[in-house]
Formats: C-alpha cells, sequence, structure tokens
C-alpha cells in the first residue's frame, strides 16, 4: 500500500469504525494499535438502539448477531428484600436491529478488522505504541511509534486521528489538555464465569450508599461492577481481601455468591475503573483530530462510552470523506467535525451527571423509589415528562441521530478492492 492519506491511532471502537468507513470510501488508512491482539478484557459492550442501527447501516447486523449477543429484556433492581422489575419495551429487541444488545468487544473488533483488511487500503499494525507527533511547517505530519521489538516505526500522512482512549497519549504529546466536571463515584470491575442460573437481564443490587449490577456480557462470562464512593478503594485495599470478596458476595445478586468466591482470588482480579466526565479543550490542531474517550473521556453511566465514541466515527467519516474527494481543506473538515459533535457529547455528559448527581445526593434508595415512582406514573397513564423523553432519546439513539446508511462505505459495503 502506498503512503496512508489518514493514521487512525487506537483500534477500538471508534478507530476501527471510522478505519472502515475510510477504507470503504477509497482512502487509505493505517491504523496503530498499541496492544498485540484484540483478546484481553473489556468493558463497554452495551450497544445502544443508535449504535446497533448503524451496524445495521453498513449491512454488519448479521455478522454481529452470530458473535455470541446478550439481549436483556429488562432490568430487576433488588432494594432489601423486595425487586422490582422493568420490562424493555419490545422495539427495543435488538434482533430486530434496533434495540440495546451486550456484545463481546474482542469479537466485535475483531469482525471489524476483518471487514476492513478486505480492502487493500487499509492496514493495521498490532503491538504499536504511537509516542510522539510529527510536526511539519505549522502542522502534525505523522507520528513516531515503537513496535513491540523495541524497531522504532515513523508513519506519515495528511491527517492523524487519535481514538486513543481516555488516556491518550496524542493527545498529549499535543498539549491539549482536559476540562473535568465532577464524578463521586468510581467502578470495581470483575469477570466471572456464568453459571447458567442468572436470567439474561441486567441486576441491579442497592444496598444503603452502594450499588452493584451483574449482567451475561456472552455465554460463559458475567460482568459484575461495584459502585463505591470516589477514593474509597485505595481504603479498601487496606482490608484484607477476603473482607471484600465476603462484602461483594453479599450484596451481589443472591444466585452468584459461589461464582463471586470462586472467581476472586486476589486483588490483580478486580479491575478499578475511575469514572471521569471530561472533555478536551479542543478536539483538532493543523494536522490532528481526536475522537472518542481522546476528545471526551465519558463517565460509564448509563452505558454511553462506545456509542458516542461510534456516532464519532461516522460524523467524522461524514465530513472527511467529502474533504478527501474534493481535495478540501483536512483542518476546515476536522473543525466542522468538533463544532458538531462537541454540543452533544456536552449534553450527554450533563445527563449522565445530573443522573449520578442525584443518585448520589439523595442515596441510592431514595433515587430508586422516586424513579420507580415516575416511571410507574407513566406505566399506568401513558404520560412521560418532555423532560423524560428527550433524555431518554439522547441516551439510546445519540442527540442528533448519527446515521451510516448514506455515503460511499455504503455501495462500497459488500465489494473487495482488488489487491
Amino acid at each position: 500500500m502506498r503512503d496512508p492519506q489518514v493514521i487512525v491511532v487506537g483500534g477500538g471502537p471508534a478507530g476501527l469504525v471510522l478505519a472502515l468507513l475510510l477504507s470503504r470510501s477509497g482512502i487509505r488508512v493505517t491504523v496503530l494499535e498499541q496492544a498485540a491482539t484484540f483478546a484481553r478484557e473489556f468493558r463497554g459492550e452495551l450497544l445502544q438502539p443508535g449504535a446497533n442501527r448503524i451496524f445495521g447501516d453498513l449491512n454488519l447486523r448479521e455478522q454481529i448477531l452470530a458473535l455470541g449477543y446478550v439481549f436483556p429484556p429488562g432490568m430487576d433492581i433488588r432494594d432489601g428484600r423486595k425487586t422490582i422489575r422493568f420490562e424493555l419495551p419490545p422495539v427495543f429487541d435488538s434482533r430486530r436491529g434496533d434495540g440495546i444488545m451486550i456484545v463481546p468487544q474482542q469479537k466485535l473488533l475483531e469482525l471489524l478488522a476483518a471487514e476492513a483488511s478486505k480492502r487493500s487500503n487499509f492496514r493495521l499494525v498490532m503491538g504499536c505504541f504511537a509516542r510522539e507527533l510529527l510536526r511539519g511547517e505549522d502542522c502534525v505530519c505523522g507520528v513516531r511509534a515503537q513496535l513491540r521489538s523495541g524497531e522504532e516505526m515513523i508513519v506519515r500522512a495528511p491527517l492523524v486521528i487519535a481514538c486513543d482512549g481516555r488516556f491518550s497519549a496524542i493527545r498529549r504529546a499535543a498539549g491539549i489538555g482536559v476540562r473535568e466536571s465532577s464524578v463521586p463515584f468510581d467502578l470495581v470491575w470483575f469477570s466471572a464465569f456464568n453459571p447458567g442460573t442468572l436470567p439474561d437481564r441486567i441486576h441491579l443490587r442497592i444496598a444503603r450508599d452502594q450499588m452493584f449490577v451483574a449482567f451475561a456480557s456472552r455465554s460463559n462470562q458475567l460482568q459484575i461492577g461495584w459502585f463505591v464512593h470516589k477514593g474509597k478503594y485505595a481504603r479498601l485495599r487496606a482490608r484484607p481481601f477476603a473482607e471484600t470478596v465476603s462484602h461483594i458476595a453479599a450484596h451481589v445478586p443472591v444466585q452468584l455468591d459461589r461464582t463471586v468466591r470462586q472467581a476472586l482470588k486476589g486483588w490483580h482480579d478486580l479491575s478499578l475503573l475511575p469514572a471521569v466526565s471530561q472533555v478536551a479543550e479542543t478536539w483538532s490542531q493543523p494536522g490532528l483530530l481526536l475522537l472518542g474517550d481522546a476528545a471526551h473521556p465519558m463517565s460509564p453511566s448509563m452505558g454511553q462510552g462506545i456509542n458516542v465514541a461510534i456516532y464519532d466515527a461516522v460524523a467524522a467519516a461524514q465530513r472527511l470523506v467529502p474533504a478527501f474527494a474534493a481535495g478540501a481543506s483536512l483542518d476546515e473538515a476536522a473543525r466542522t467535525i468538533e463544532k458538531q459533535r462537541r454540543p452533544a457529547i456536552a449534553a450527554t455528559q450533563r445527563t449522565q451527571n445530573i443522573i449520578t448527581g442525584i443518585m448520589y445526593a439523595l442515596g441510592p434508595n431514595a433515587t430508586l423509589k422516586f424513579a420507580s415512582a415516575l416511571i410507574g406514573l407513566g406505566v399506568r397513564t401513558r404520560w412521560w415528562p418532555g423532560c423524560m423523553k428527550r433524555e431518554a432519546d439522547r441516551l439510546l439513539w445519540g442527540d442528533p441521530r448519527v446515521r451510516a446508511n448514506h455515503g460511499p462505505w455504503a455501495l462500497a459495503g459488500n465489494k473487495s478492492a482488488s489487491r
């Protein structure tokens, strides 16, 4: 392949969706991914209806369904001895192509990489850490990277797109800071073997000022999370590990007591996800664009991170492909992408932070009772406050809604370039 026109740093959902769209549109793109393989633990596996529909637009729905997915038809919330059940409307059945679906992210990334690799203008380099930006006259013109062998790699292109996550090395190399909103909690996560006794629902457990969540992420795996107050995990680590295991086992859904004890053997089995809500001061410099968590690290609240990253990628492709075709300014296209996506991200983060702020101000128990009353009123009367409809629409579909059903990638979806 000739020198790339675009370097994408980071082979996560944003980077690979963007690379797929660009390569299908005839643009030469190289993806640099730090990990040696996609075989690692992921937490962001929940596709909202908006992202699910985008994969349908790209003719990937059947392949994604074949990965092994979980469609949670509802949520069970346990508060003491009482369990409240919420059912999702049938319209959210992901098997219809517009629902909520939990997919194994490793397999999703492998699928996206395989689809992009059908075209000769796509290149994926695994085990490659992009650590430095190359600069020409007043612009970024490539990256200096290091392979796991220690060999240095220099790649040049008219545009570098950072999709390398919340701790983006490219954002730091560019000297771009972030603005932060307060998030009162962190998440402690771990995976466990699915004993097959837990229904394919999202399970929440409220215990005073704490909340636990458990759900199946694939046929033989469970994801279990524990919401803890910001900074509390360091104090937990000072306690005997057995006490922490007993605490978790006592508060997850009762069917999982034995599963938890078998899964947790040491602190290395628990992963801390510090919850942040940040946005980069600027998403672009001449020759550089930030997308996904590199541009706006998201709180895990309401499962938005992977979804807004996918919306970013589609919105970016919709601007960049015509710019390349017309020989127009890529920097102007990058600024337009930021202008388009920044308000949507701000609104989504505001919704996340308001919801978590209310929960931690009132406490999970009071918040649950308040939410139950509102939902019960809506179910009985078919009346929902306009603000609830608006916020639900934003979380489920994105605001504004992003589609990928128009563009050269749609026409090229089932064709492979000659090699």
